[in-house]
Formats: C-alpha cells, structure tokens, sequence
C-alpha cells in the first residue's frame, strides 16, 4: 500500500495558481485538488483556519472513484453506439445522427 505523497508546499500541488495564503487562512473555504503519485490518484482538501492561523489538509485516495468513474463513462458511450446501430438498421441517416451526437 503506498504512502500519501509528501507535500512541502502549496506550490508542489501542481495547480494553475497558488492561491494567496493570507487570503486563504482568512477565507475559510474549502479548496480541493486533485495529485497524482505513483499509480495512485488522491483529492487534497485545504481549508483556512483563521483560529489557528493556519491551514488544514485532508488527503483522500480517489484512485478507485476514478477508476469507476471511468468505466461508467466508456459503458455508456458503448450504450450509445450500439443505439446507433439498432437505428441505423431502420434508417442510415438516424444512426448516423446518433454517433454525430456522442461524439
């Protein structure tokens, strides 16, 4: 079982843009990201606390979620395509409309 990865810093979560830190802490919402490490995929929330003058991190391993996610979407793109097929057995011009639409 791997290890949650080891993060330094704000700046090692890979994300378009760092986020404020004093507007962060004082902000008190919740910010997620998402990691990659190794063959492993985890959701990072932070969230300001203004009481400890600091922030909070939960690291929660997605990898499974992903790989679900995943395989629902390919099942059903596959749905779609064979009710393209069934239409297209009636009308060309359907199926063909119908594989336009999924794409």
């Amino acid at each position: 079982m791997e290890a949650f990865p080891d993060i330094e810093s704000l700046k090692e979560l890979d994300v378009e843009k760092t986020p404020d830190l004093a507007g962060f802490v004082s902000s008190e919402r919740l910010h997620r990201y998402r990691i990659e490490s190794g063959s492993r995929l985890f959701q990072v929330t932070l969230k300001g606390v203004m009481a400890i003058d600091g922030i909070v991190g939960f690291f929660t391993d997605i990898t499974e979620v992903a790989r679900m996610d995943l395989e629902i979407i390919t099942t059903q793109r596959e749905i779609v395509y064979q009710l393209g097929e069934i239409s297209e057995s009636r009308s060309k011009e359907t199926g063909n409309h119908v594989r336009r639409v999924a794409a």
